[in-house]
């Protein structure tokens, strides 16, 4: 049978949690109150996929059932829709589409809670699992593309929010961090990775490489008392496995090196006269 979308009418910021009109024909939206774009993240339609296998009084029940979960998820009532999954799935484990629309709302419930590794790690569960049961699924393609990127622009929103501390009462680092502060940073682009790992998009793991060199725009200038705690603080680690990562998508690949002193300088200067 083939997949569906459910037609959305608003979708909220993945960044600021604003309501936002969504035209059918649309695939990416700016919002206009934060700025961020994003792509839109259509569920998909249920209630017509009742396995053929349950009985006539179960088939009713999913597919009242999942006419509820539809209208949850278009209300953005992503708790109810979520538990809605649960029961579909209790009745059915091997419908594809309920683990796309499960996986859809761990997103946007992960986005409430200013989504951290360990919950985007359920959604890639959640479409590894669809995938295993449809894995030529151009919905789940799409989709997939679709989360990974928001993951990557509300992780980057997230991260470049966390700002230095101007209290003298607490021990900083790497120019002004609280070492929660550096935990955050490391939570975040380690999103990056769980990002390419639900959609192998190079660009991912090669800003998450920048961010651990330095680069000069990276936001974070790693020190060495910081780099030593290495079960803490595992920067050299994530790097190099990142950089083996890109390396096997792209052969070539040369990773970004820290700038000469004489370079910081050059920026410095440059920021500013600016």
């Amino acid at each position: 049978m083939e997949q569906e979308n459910l037609i959305l009418i608003s979708q909220k910021c993945s960044s600021c949690g604003a309501s936002l009109d969504i035209e059918s024909s649309l695939t990416k939206i700016k919002c206009m109150y934060c700025g961020s774009t994003f792509q839109v993240i259509r569920p998909l339609k249920v209630s017509s996929s009742a396995n053929s296998s349950l009985s006539e009084e179960n088939k009713q029940k999913y597919i009242n059932i999942a006419k509820i979960l539809e209208k949850s998820m278009l209300a953005n009532n992503f708790q109810e829709a979520y538990d809605y999954c649960n029961k579909l799935l209790e009745m059915d484990t091997d419908n594809a589409d309920v683990w796309i629309d499960k996986a859809i709302c761990a997103y946007w419930l992960s986005s409430d809670n200013k989504i951290i590794f360990s919950q985007a790690k359920e959604i890639t569960t959640y479409l590894n699992t669809a995938r295993q049961i449809n894995q030529d699924s151009e919905k789940l393609k799409e989709i997939s593309i679709a989360i990974a990127e928001n993951l990557f622009v509300l992780s980057r929103y997230y991260l470049y929010k966390i700002q230095k501390t101007e209290s003298t009462k607490y021990e900083t680092f790497c120019s002004g961090y609280l070492r929660t502060d550096l935990t955050n940073i490391l939570e975040h682009i380690k999103l990056w990775d769980t990002a390419y790992q639900i959609h192998p998009n190079v660009v991912f793991l090669k800003r998450a490489v920048e961010e651990l060199t330095p680069v000069l725009k990276a936001k974070v200038n790693w020190e060495q008392r910081i780099l030593d705690e290495t079960n803490v603080f595992p920067v050299k680690a994530l790097k190099e496995a990142y950089i083996q990562k890109i390396k096997k998508a792209e052969p070539l690949y040369i990773p970004p090196k820290k700038p000469s002193w004489f370079a910081y300088l050059i920026n410095y200067v440059s920021s500013s006269n600016g």
